[in-house]
């Protein structure tokens, strides 16, 4: 994969393939999580991140960058007593990792909010996402050094 930023990077192209059985019984939520989680692994391979190779991280990656709500709602279904999961984390971990970030995005928001104007939303919105990003390092480090 070649790094973020570069010219090989911005000509990269990328196919991605889903089977026409998981597309037809899967649910809206589903079928976003597979693509985030997906196209999650190309955000951490494009910048070498050590936590490349960990599947949890991928997922945990993906919720960071704004589909944690389809993972609280898509990831785990029961159809006759039969419970389905997507992706690699518990309902456990992906109920703490969406309340986490709640919380995270909350506090923030109101900070940064409440000192700019309606014409500095915008730049608001890209600075708290590029925190985001910044602070997500940081916890899946932290989750997976336990």
């Amino acid at each position: 994969m070649p790094a973020y930023g570069t010219n090989a990077f911005k000509e990269l192209r990328l196919d991605l393939y889903l089977r026409r059985s998981f597309l037809l019984q899967s649910s809206y939520d589903e079928i976003a999580i597979a693509i985030a989680h997906e196209l999650s692994h190309v955000a951490l391979d494009s910048i070498h991140h050590p936590l490349r190779g960990c599947e949890k991280a991928v997922d945990l990656t993906a919720m960071l960058l704004g589909f944690r709500r389809l993972y609280l709602t898509g990831s785990e279904k029961q159809e006759n007593n039969i419970i389905h999961r997507l992706g690699y984390l518990s309902a456990r971990e992906v109920l703490q990792a969406h309340h986490a970030l709640s919380i995270l995005q909350e506090n923030l928001w109101s900070r940064i909010s409440a000192h700019l104007g309606r014409e500095d939303i915008q730049k608001a919105l890209f600075t708290l996402a590029a925190l985001g990003a910044l602070l997500g390092v940081f916890a899946l480090r932290s989750l997976t050094s336990r």
